[in-house]
């Protein structure tokens, strides 16, 4: 198409060739380059959203154990709490390898601070 846009004497031809020749490269998601970048940054992003729940478990983990250590009842009903929401809580059992302390991890939901849009 690129060929008979350039070497076609008739400019409605080549008009032509260049419609039909952008409308194949949209269709089949944009030029090459673009989608060798986009696979790149695909990875890159699964990779660090990967390494981030990895980060936040493990501190969830670590203050659960903190406060397992220091008998500090708060935070061990927040530490369960995080780690019930991380995991989900048909599973924390397994990761605590005993049933949870608190009976509020399965009931209550972790709302952050959220902002009002008023």
């Amino acid at each position: 198409m690129s060929a008979l846009t350039i070497l076609s004497g008739n400019p409605f031809a080549s008009l032509a060739a260049e419609g039909a020749n952008t409308a194949f490269v949209m269709t089949t998601g944009g030029p090459e380059e673009n989608k060798i970048l986009k696979d790149i940054y695909f990875g890159r992003r699964l990779e660090i959203r990967r390494k981030r729940i990895s980060d936040e478990a493990q501190l969830a983990l670590t203050n659960y154990q903190t406060a397992l250590l220091t008998h500090n009842a708060p935070q061990l009903a927040m530490s369960e709490m995080v780690l019930s929401e991380l995991i989900g809580p048909e599973k924390i059992a397994m990761v605590l390898e005993h049933d949870p302390v608190n009976d509020t991890v399965l009931a209550a939901p972790i709302e952050f601070a959220k902002k009002d849009t008023k």
